[in-house]
């Protein structure tokens, strides 16, 4: 497996999946992550986390409509988040899943406006620090 790690870690390799969400999850000792995907996509994914887990962690999925996916959806994911007492979040998907992930860990912690931390307006300055940590798997 290569490992390339820039301002985020990127893992390459055939069937790398399993092992490579191993190690990250151990590295931020993330036990009870929340899920991202597509619908439908679901089920297939829960097989290959099985294994991916470290022992004694717990994942929850969501399959969210990520073509009409909106503010008010962001901050609802970040609401079951906190209630869950999830500890990081796995995006799984195309762009729009990963996008949403983002939005809804802004969204998780701050009231603000998500347009505030737009790239455009000066957005990424105003992040605020400790958030959650995001995998992200393309």
């Amino acid at each position: 497996m290569t490992l390339i790690s820039l301002a985020t870690r990127v893992h390459f390799a055939e069937g790398v999946f399993e092992d490579a969400l191993r190690a990250e999850l151990e590295l931020r000792r993330l036990t009870r992550p929340l899920v991202l995907t597509e619908p439908g996509a679901g089920a297939l994914w829960a097989e290959r986390l099985g294994p991916a887990l470290p022992r004694g962690a717990e994942a929850e999925i969501a399959e969210t409509d990520v073509i009409n996916a909106s503010e008010a959806e962001a901050r609802a994911l970040a609401a079951r988040f906190r209630a869950e007492g999830r500890d990081g979040w796995i995006a799984i998907g195309a762009g729009p899943v990963i996008d949403l992930a983002k939005a809804a860990v802004l969204a998780g912690a701050s009231e603000a406006p998500l347009a505030r931390y737009a790239a455009g307006g000066g957005g990424h300055a105003r992040i605020p620090v400790g958030l959650p940590p995001l995998l992200a798997v393309p």
